[in-house]
């Protein structure tokens, strides 16, 4: 049982509301009721009985003092008789009340301080980069880590006043390294193809009495030569041309890897090709090497290795810092390598010459020329790139060395 008073403090000869409440227990047969006392004079409040669990009554003093008030239940018991309130112990919590002289004033709700107008928010300046690095992911790849700091205002109410902060955003980028876009990009003594072959003259002008039975053609039909070839002296394997600063420049065949072979080549001519690497702009080539393969159909071959070209110049982009939430681009350059073919190669610790061909049939003039494969490797401060060119090159046609001669020499007086 609860009993409550409101208010508690009050001028005298005004009442007070004593509010009783029952929370549990109550029995609603009649025989049960509750009484509200003045501790103080002995009185009791209202009525006396009040025969429901919940009631209100007021009281008034007319003399300043406090004034205690507590509520009892009292109930007849099986067999008669009435509990004494004033020995009962089903009671509720003691109350007090004050009466004063006077009126008592209400506390006055405090006046909230006026919030002071904000001054004009600072300038913080641009945004900014921070704790940029750079990390090797291996095999010429990288990661770019950094900050991206915007200086905001910060307002503080209570100091009425700004602060610059920094909104920091924590950024990535990663960038794969990859060698691609092989080309042919320069050859020697170029044979043409078996169906359209480089031929001084074309196959209907040869002398009669040489071709097809002459010694010479003799010689050419152990190669597949039918003297009936396709081809002149204006054949070849050009697949573009473009002209630099008044320097004409070919491509040969179509791009390394479409197809088998890229290109034909006469035995100990030349080529050269040049390769697209993309990477990351802090970790550019720095060199590499790459490792030739030449095997004649019987098997014998020979290994030789050149240097990789790194051709500075083509080399885009080149930024290795962020700009504010961007990252740089990727970097583009161009790498290369030129390389004379070996005349003959090894077979069980034998020389040979290297195998080639003249049959029109590209078949049968793959199946019987010399393949040439190459492993090309990339180094960068992130680790190497390794790319492989299997049977890139066929050889086909006359031998170059059948085409060197002496061009100009004076020997005793005589230019030859």
């Amino acid at each position: 049982m609860t009993l409550a008073a409101n208010p508690t403090e009050l001028p005298v000869g005004q009442a007070t509301t004593l509010t009783v409440n029952v929370t549990s227990g109550w029995q609603n047969t009649g025989d049960m009721w509750i009484t509200i006392v003045n501790e103080t004079t002995g009185q009791t409040v209202g009525p006396g009985e009040i025969f429901t669990p919940s009631a209100s009554e007021t009281y008034t003093s007319n003399v300043p003092g406090t004034d205690t008030f507590i509520a009892y239940v009292s109930y007849i018991p099986p067999g008669g008789g009435v509990f004494d309130i004033q020995n009962d112990a089903y009671q509720s919590n003691p109350v007090s009340v004050t009466w004063t002289n006077g009126t008592t004033q209400p506390t006055p709700t405090p006046t909230p301080n006026p919030q002071p107008t904000p001054p004009p928010a600072p300038n913080c300046g641009a945004p900014y980069d921070s704790n940029v690095q750079w990390t090797s992911m291996g095999n010429g790849a990288e990661e770019l880590t950094w900050v991206y700091n915007v200086p905001t205002p910060e307002y503080n109410a209570q100091t009425n006043s700004w602060q610059c902060v920094d909104v920091t955003h924590q950024e990535s980028q990663y960038y794969p390294a990859s060698v691609n876009d092989g080309q042919i990009t320069g050859l020697t003594y170029d044979p043409g193809t078996p169906e359209n072959m480089w031929l001084p003259v074309p196959s209907y002008e040869w002398d009669p009495e040489q071709c097809p039975s002459g010694i010479f053609c003799e010689y050419f039909e152990q190669h597949g030569f039918t003297a009936n070839e396709n081809g002149g002296p204006t054949a070849n394997q050009i697949s573009s041309t473009v002209e630099i600063n008044g320097q004409t420049y070919h491509t040969y065949g179509p791009p390394i890897g479409d197809q088998t072979p890229t290109i034909w080549i006469r035995p100990a001519a030349a080529f050269g090709f040049r390769y697209v690497w993309q990477g990351p702009p802090s970790a550019l080539p720095i060199g590499g090497s790459v490792t030739f393969t030449m095997t004649n159909p019987d098997g014998g071959s020979i290994t030789w290795t050149r240097p990789l070209i790194i051709d500075s110049e083509t080399l885009s982009g080149g930024t290795t810092t962020p700009n504010g939430d961007q990252a740089p681009a990727a970097d583009t350059e161009i790498v290369a390598c030129w390389t004379n073919l070996p005349k003959g190669v090894y077979l069980d610790g034998k020389p040979e010459l290297a195998a080639w061909s003249l049959n029109p049939d590209p078949q049968i003039a793959y199946e019987q020329g010399a393949h040439i494969s190459f492993v090309m490797t990339v180094e960068t401060p992130a680790g190497n790139i390794t790319v492989s060119a299997p049977n890139v090159a066929c050889t086909f046609g006359w031998p170059a060395y059948w085409f060197t001669h002496i061009v100009s020499e004076s020997i005793g007086g005589t230019v030859y």
